[in-house]
């Protein structure tokens, strides 16, 4: 548990505000405040769900709070392996003694304009947390509770999102109030600024994996991708398995135009000299025959 100074809050913001137009996917959701009361011992029938302040007091009166949170607006099919922290913030409106408190999960029905003392629900014999000291909390600054493994168990089991209980630890117990969702302007030096209670959970940034081969049923977590490089498939892992592949590839497109004819290469080098042929058939000598004489001189030149 930790304090926030109101002021270094507001700067916060305007940082974070500059950060999230260049981020615009931020992984922290703040799920829906539906029902803040406080109850009082002085009071077992009197309703408080409209109240401007949640009060917090170990005894004359006893007084305690009950918040409840809707996970409406988290991701379809979220886990709890997505959830990697979940915090509760209050604002302290006024500070009497900075005592400790105890959370509980609530485990039973109640409504914002029907909760009192006398008819307040019961809570789980387990605490949440017992003295959580608040030492040093002041008026005007934040306290914040880590509920990061209730906020997964109502995620795994909705149907026992019933809400939790901030009471006073038996022993040294805190006297201080918190704004309330109905709060419009809660302090002098703030007037007109208000701060109800936010339940902020943020959520486990995806992974990508890879193989040559089908994901297998241990590996990875809820929301994480994988893909398979021997086939260009991915998939997604919800609710602890794997899902159908998807191709990556697009369908065949059709066959281009031939291109045109390349230049004319350069003339290769001379090959090397091939073998002897075979030696051919033997010559056949002809002789003449008959009278081969040319006859008697008789005048002229000679031929």
């Amino acid at each position: 548990m930790t304090f926030k100074n109101r002021s270094h809050h507001l700067r916060c913001i305007a940082a974070c505000t500059a950060f999230l137009t260049v981020l615009p996917s931020a992984h922290a959701l703040e799920a829906m405040l539906a029902k803040d009361a406080h109850v009082d011992s002085s009071a077992g029938n009197t309703n408080y769900g409209g109240g401007e302040k949640l009060r917090l007091s170990p005894s004359g009166p006893v007084q305690r709070i009950y918040l409840s949170f809707d996970f409406a607006n988290l991701p379809a099919g979220i886990s709890p392996s997505q959830v990697s922290k979940a915090t509760l913030k209050l604002f302290a409106n006024a500070v009497t003694i900075a005592g400790s408190v105890d959370l509980y999960k609530v485990t039973g029905n109640w409504t914002e304009s029907g909760l009192t003392f006398n008819n307040q629900p019961a809570v789980h014999a387990t605490a949440i947390a017992l003295n959580q000291s608040l030492s040093g909390l002041t008026a005007e600054n934040f306290v914040i509770f880590d509920l990061t493994n209730t906020v997964k168990e109502w995620i795994a089991n909705p149907s026992t999102n019933k809400g939790l209980s901030i009471r006073p630890s038996p022993s040294g117990g805190a006297n201080l109030t918190f704004d309330s969702k109905e709060n419009t302007g809660s302090t002098a030096t703030a007037p007109g600024a208000s701060h109800e209670p936010v339940l902020e959970i943020e959520l486990a940034k995806a992974a990508w994996l890879s193989g040559t081969s089908a994901p297998g049923v241990g590996l990875g977590v809820d929301g994480d991708f994988y893909l398979n490089t021997a086939t260009s498939q991915y998939y997604k892992k919800e609710s602890g398995s794997w899902g159908a592949p998807t191709s990556m590839l697009g369908p065949i497109g059709p066959q281009g135009p031939i291109g045109p004819a390349g230049p004319a290469g350069s003339a290769g080098s001379a090959g090397p000299v091939g073998p002897p042929g075979p030696v051919g058939p033997a010559a056949v000598r002809i002789l003449p025959s008959g009278d081969l004489s040319m006859g008697s001189y008789t005048s002229g030149p000679l031929p």
